[in-house]
């Protein structure tokens, strides 16, 4: 069950119950506003309803990668003559969703006929769920982190204008093969 609370739009939430997370969503959906739309789509392939110590897991990871996000853009306010490249910023969030995705969801749901979904399984949790009733046991399940997993989060959360951009600023292969560098 989602609590009423986390059934609000996104910055509200982040607003009252994130709210250090908040501006950096301000900031990262003004100068990207497709940005907004990857992170709905990856909070409805995790869903709200899997929960670590009654927090949705979904909105931690979110609110790991805008604190990815955020560091970047401090990092560029407080050292007013480095200039980081706005599409760097913006592949930071995306691969942060996908390696924080992949690191916290090492984990199988299925249900008591055997059905089972995983997070490479490249089916919306919430899609899912709709299709499915009944008991489920979720259990832990290691996941590789590997490029044909990465690629299918990658693709499953990231929407086509926002590839384009990652494409053409040349990030996406380095999202993509876990090798997206900064250099401070």
């Amino acid at each position: 069950m989602i609590p009423d609370k986390e059934k609000r739009p996104l910055i509200d939430v982040l607003r009252t119950d994130y709210q250090r997370h908040a501006h950096f969503a301000e900031l990262l959906f003004y100068d990207w506003p497709k940005a907004k739309e990857v992170a709905i789509a990856m909070l409805d392939y995790v869903s709200l309803h899997i929960r670590r110590q009654d927090e949705a897991l979904a909105l931690e990871i979110l609110c790991e990668a805008l604190s990815a996000y955020s560091e970047v853009a401090q990092f560029a306010r407080i050292n007013r003559n480095e200039k980081v490249d706005d599409a760097l910023r913006l592949a930071i969030f995306v691969d942060a969703l996908v390696t924080v995705s992949l690191r916290d969801l090492q984990i199988a749901i299925e249900t008591e006929k055997g059905e089972q979904w995983t997070l490479p399984e490249g089916v919306a949790l919430s899609k899912w769920l709709a299709e499915h009733d009944g008991d489920l046991t979720v259990y832990h399940q290691p996941l590789l982190d590997s490029m044909p997993v990465r690629a299918m989060i990658y693709g499953a959360i990231t929407t086509e204008s926002v590839k384009r951009i990652l494409q053409r600023a040349d990030y996406e292969n380095a999202i993509l093969a876990n090798r997206l560098a900064i250099s401070r």
